[in-house]
C-alpha cells in the first residue's frame, strides 16, 4: 500500500491542508508469486528462502537429490517425480500427489503426509522417522528397509503395500491395524 498526500488551497486563506488518500499496491514477493510450475523454478525459490509452494504441478519432474526441508507442498501434484535421496524432513505434503513417484532414500523424517496419496510410490529404504501418514493411500506402495519409527498410519491404505525389512517400532495403526490383521506388530 502506498501513501500519496493531496494539497488543496482553501479560498479565504492560503493556509495548505493536506489530506492522506491510499493507493494500493501488488506485491511482488516471491512467495505470492504463482506456484512452481517447473523444478528449477522451485530450487531457485527455495534458494531464495522461499517455503510456499501449495498446490504445486511438478508431475514427473527431476528432484533428485534437492533439498526441500520445511517447503509446503500441501495439495502439491508430484506424480512420477523423481525424489530420489532428497531432504523433505519437516515438510508438509498434506494431501499431495505422490503416485508412482521415486523417493528412495529420501529422508522425510517429522514430514507430515496426511492425506497424501503415494500409491505405487517407491519408498525403499526412506527415513519416515516421526511422519503423519494419516488417511494416506499407499496402496502397491514399495516400504522394503524403510524406517518407520513413531509413524502415524491411523487410517492409511496399506493395500499391497511391500514392508520387508522394514524398520518399525511405535506405530501408530489406529483402525488399520483392527481392520487389515496384516500382522504389523
Amino acid at each position: 500500500m502506498t501513501l500519496t498526500t493531496t494539497t488543496t488551497l482553501d479560498a479565504p486563506t492560503t493556509t495548505p491542508t493536506t489530506t492522506p488518500t491510499t493507493t494500493p499496491t501488488t506485491p511482488t514477493t516471491a512467495s505470492t508469486a504463482s506456484t512452481a510450475s517447473t523444478a528449477d523454478e522451485l530450487l531457485a525459490r527455495y534458494a531464495a528462502d522461499d517455503r510456499e509452494f501449495p498446490g504445486a504441478h511438478l508431475d514427473h519432474a527431476r528432484l533428485d537429490d534437492a533439498t526441500l526441508s520445511g517447503a509446503n507442498l500441501a495439495g502439491a501434484s508430484l506424480c512420477a517425480a523423481a525424489l530420489e535421496r532428497a531432504t523433505l524432513r519437516g515438510a508438509n505434503l498434506t494431501g499431495a500427489r505422490l503416485t508412482d513417484a521415486n523417493l528412495r532414500s529420501a529422508d522425510l523424517r517429522r514430514a507430515t503426509l496426511a492425506g497424501a496419496d503415494l500409491s505405487g510410490a517407491d519408498l525403499r529404504n526412506t527415513l519416515l522417522i516421526g511422519a503423519d501418514l494419516r488417511n494416506a493411500t499407499l496402496r502397491g506402495a514399495t516400504l522394503s528397509g524403510v524406517s518407520l519409527y513413531f509413524v502415524d498410519l491411523t487410517g492409511t491404505d496399506l493395500t499391497g503395500v511391500d514392508l520387508t525389512d522394514a524398520q518399525r517400532y511405535d506405530l501408530l495403526l489406529g483402525q488399520w491395524r483392527r481392520r487389515s490383521g496384516a500382522g504389523i506388530e
